[in-house]
């Protein structure tokens, strides 16, 4: 569940991302949404292009760490100079 009960902004880039988040993660609800992000997730949803391929969930990669320490040694891994 995702609740939007303190969320009073979001911008069309994360709708976006939400939106087709949501299409690969059918079973997630959404609650406390406030109208204007409504009315924002609805925009988007009527300007995306249907693809004739479907986002699957296996080809996303998610890291998940333990704690902080592991995940700044990550993303200090991923800084290139």
């Amino acid at each position: 569940m995702l609740n939007f009960s303190e969320v009073e902004f979001a911008s069309r880039s994360f709708m976006d991302e939400l939106y087709n988040s949501l299409l690969v993660n059918g079973n997630v609800t959404i609650a406390n949404m406030p109208t204007n992000l409504e009315d924002l997730l609805h925009s988007v949803k009527r300007t995306q292009k249907l693809s004739s391929t479907k986002r699957e969930k296996d080809k996303v990669s998610v890291k998940s760490f333990d704690n902080i320490d592991e995940a700044n040694k990550y993303f200090e891994g991923l800084l290139c100079f």
